[in-house]
């Protein structure tokens, strides 16, 4: 399986491991090619078994631990006898082709997020980064809305579903230092209270989803007598993933300068309004790497751990925040337009939607 990432970086899967395969491809499937380029990959993934435990290793913390054979990530909750693990050659990130290990039986997707993350400390060598954001073009105008998790970007982008958008994100689009925005279509990771504020979204699902989805509503409403334990359950797991494709009319194909940006913010007070005001475009860089930086925090911490273990420092590694710094300095300058929203919840998105319609028709 190989992957060739807008151009810039290729991904290499070697190994068997169908689970894994099917789950990269089907988020991936915009970028798997069957001829690759010439180009040494830089990244090639072996699926090999490697099974580590609690008893052979050092658990960190999360999902980080070390043995004999150095750092791995786990997907594995405390107290299980066994770790699948996947292993990163951090020494030679940035400088080779980066060699990584990871168990057939590893969790498809904690291994799709780590191929986001191999991903991205690569494209900084292409002065592009990850920006966690929804993104979209509307009227003509390209709109990039950054996040912390769980302040309702995906909500924010479904509510412009009847708008005739052009998708670009719903989790990470990439930002270039040209100011550019480039589309990764992944599948949109759809949850519970998405599929309640927009019921739309149900005619892309299996009957048997659709018939959970509406089971849970008639508990919450008191019709079926379920306790709030259970109710909490099924809501936390009534969840799919589903193309962008399938959603909306058009995927962006190429990278396009942006128009807008706005930085979404979710502030604890109770008052219900939706405010908007300037976003510094100084404070814009260390605001967006903070939520990157946080989003791969589990990365910098293996990272860490594997200098303190081995003594071996890659600078590359060490340098990646001013690159990234550097490149959205470049994005803000470039920018014409850039706003913080402030929202009191991630329910918040009709309100939002509203504001960001004004501010661009103000402008017109």
């Amino acid at each position: 399986m190989y992957l060739d990432i807008l151009g810039l970086v290729e991904v290499e899967v070697r190994g068997s491991g169908d689970n894994l395969r099917n789950y990269l491809r089907h988020e991936y499937s915009a970028f798997e090619v069957d001829d690759p380029t010439d180009r040494i990959p830089d990244v090639v993934i072996h699926l090999v078994e490697d099974v580590s435990s609690e008893e052979r290793s050092v658990h960190v913390r999360g999902p980080v631990a070390y043995d004999d054979d150095g750092v791995f990530l786990h997907h594995n909750l405390p107290g299980e006898v066994e770790y699948n693990a996947f292993r990163i050659d951090f020494d030679v990130i940035g400088h080779d082709t980066c060699k990584v290990t990871c168990d057939p039986s590893f969790n498809p997707h904690f291994f799709a997020i780590i191929v986001d993350y191999l991903i991205h400390i690569h494209l900084l060598q292409h002065d592009a980064t990850y920006c966690h954001s929804s993104a979209f073009e509307y009227d003509g105008n390209v709109i990039v809305c950054p996040a912390w998790r769980h302040v309702g970007k995906t909500n924010l982008l479904l509510s412009f579903l009847e708008e005739d958008i052009t998708y670009i994100a719903d989790d990470w689009c990439v930002l270039h230092k040209d100011g550019k925005v480039s589309a990764l279509p992944k599948r949109l990771n759809l949850l519970y209270y998405n599929f309640c504020r927009y019921p739309s979204l149900l005619e892309n699902t299996p009957d048997e989803f659709e018939s959970l989805v509406r089971f849970i509503n008639r508990a919450e409403s008191g019709e079926i007598d379920l306790n709030k334990d259970v109710i909490d359950t099924l809501t936390d797991q009534a969840r799919m993933r589903l193309s962008p494709h399938d959603l909306f009319d058009g995927v962006l194909e190429q990278k396009q300068s942006v128009d807008y940006l706005f930085l979404l913010r979710r502030n604890s007070s109770k008052d219900s309004r939706v405010t908007r005001q300037q976003l510094s475009p100084e404070a814009f860089p260390y605001r967006k790497h903070s939520i990157l930086e946080f989003e791969q925090s589990y990365f910098h911490m293996a990272y860490q751990v594997h200098k303190a273990q081995t003594g071996s420092v890659n600078h590359y590694l060490e340098n990646t925040k001013q690159r990234t710094i550097e490149i959205l300095e470049s994005v803000a300058d470039e920018t014409p337009e850039m706003f913080e929203l402030t929202a009191p919840s991630q329910q918040s998105s009709k309100e939002i939607k509203n504001l960001i319609q004004e501010t661009i028709s103000d402008d017109e």
